[in-house]
């Protein structure tokens, strides 16, 4: 059957009945019904599903088909397992929310990017409730209790899923490279202790859309391909977010401070040597007031930060150059090389030497 099978016995139950049915309820009635399909249905052959417009793009989406097999069996949990709704060998899965269904406050061990696409939604976590507007991307980190409410008949909302592993390797490394505004992001999502979201007002951003359609597309293909490249699409939204609107981010425990920006970016163009004296004689604060915001918004202490963004630039020197440790421990900050090679190994567990020897011998296999 096709999500919009689907859509069209929970619509039609709630405005015949004004109750709602589960996503799991309307699978079961329509497969007992023998409404489902034998063939997967045809889908638009478009390169890139960006060529349509919104409209051609909704018409789409609700042919997406849904394997019944893989929930005619599964039973209703609020605390929803990766196993459960991924498919085989898959790091991301994206379908439509579904309108008027009936579902409760759960939480599951991945991501989920939450998309309004069209209208409007609510957005309840833990005990908040807001709505999320048409352009607005959340990302609600693994274990947080939360729930989408669609109501309106015209709004359209888009879930992605993506293993927490997934995000680990594919994107948490482009997270944290030297950039701390990206470090920043990671911590939150990251904080165990506190169930956490990312929300992005975009304005409607037709760039997003661009992105979000490609990607839905890349989900459904038939090929070796689609895998890869929804881990290429995503990692191009998460950096547009990153690029573009940064400044706009609230989470459940942090807005996003404009005189924070200005600090977080100073930090980063001056690291290499740069001092907690230094950043508070610019900013015009007491060392130990700034010591205490950088711990407080980043979740790490001024000096782990400073070595974490020196190390970072270490390992693309090393990977990328043959420059010789002199010029490397130069160019990251450090005076002396027994300092920079003391610290590095300290870091990532073998030395500078070591870790460029490890990376050519990968290489070579490569080749």
């Amino acid at each position: 059957m096709t999500f919009g099978d689907v859509q069209t016995y929970l619509t039609s139950y709630f405005f015949s009945t004004g109750k709602k049915k589960t996503f799991l309820d309307a699978i079961f009635e329509l497969y007992k019904s023998h409404k489902y399909l034998v063939d997967k249905p045809v889908l638009p052959q478009q390169f890139l599903w960006s060529n349509m417009s919104d409209e051609e793009f909704i018409d789409a989406l609700n042919l997406l088909p849904i394997r019944i097999n893989d929930f005619i069996e599964t039973k209703y949990s609020s605390n929803i397992r990766e196993h459960t709704i991924f498919p085989d060998k898959r790091d991301i899965f994206v379908f439509k929310n579904f309108n008027f269904a009936l579902d409760f406050v759960h939480s599951h061990d991945y991501f989920e990017v939450i998309y309004v696409f069209r209208g409007s939604c609510i957005f309840q976590f833990e005990k908040e409730h807001q709505i999320l507007i048409e352009g607005n991307i959340c990302i609600v980190a693994p274990e947080s209790l939360h729930n989408i409410i669609v109501e309106e008949n015209n709004s359209v909302v888009i879930i992605i899923a993506i293993r927490k592993s997934t995000f680990d390797t594919a994107f948490f490394a482009f997270l944290s490279q030297k950039d701390v505004l990206s470090y920043f992001f990671r911590t939150i999502l990251y904080n165990k202790a506190t169930p956490n979201y990312l929300l992005f007002e975009t304005d409607n951003s037709n760039d997003i859309k661009f992105i979000i359609k490609n990607l839905t597309m890349e989900n459904y293909r038939d090929d070796k391909y689609k895998n890869d490249c929804c881990i290429s699409w995503a990692n191009i939204l998460f950096s547009y977010l990153l690029r573009v609107y940064s400044n706009k981010v609230k989470s459940n425990n942090f807005i996003s401070d404009d005189n924070f920006s200005p600090i977080i970016e100073f930090i980063q163009h001056n690291y290499k040597n740069i001092t907690l004296k230094d950043i508070a004689n610019q900013f015009h604060y007491s060392e130990s007031y700034l010591s205490a915001l950088i711990k407080n918004k980043l979740g790490i202490n001024f000096t782990s930060l400073i070595t974490k963004l020196k190390m970072a630039d270490a390992k693309d020197y090393l990977e990328n150059t043959d420059l010789p440790l002199e010029k490397i421990a130069e160019y990251v900050g450090y005076n002396s090389v027994d300092h920079f090679s003391r610290t590095f190994k300290k870091f990532f567990k073998q030395s500078p030497h070591q870790y460029r020897k490890s990376i050519k011998n990968r290489d070579a296999l490569k080749n």
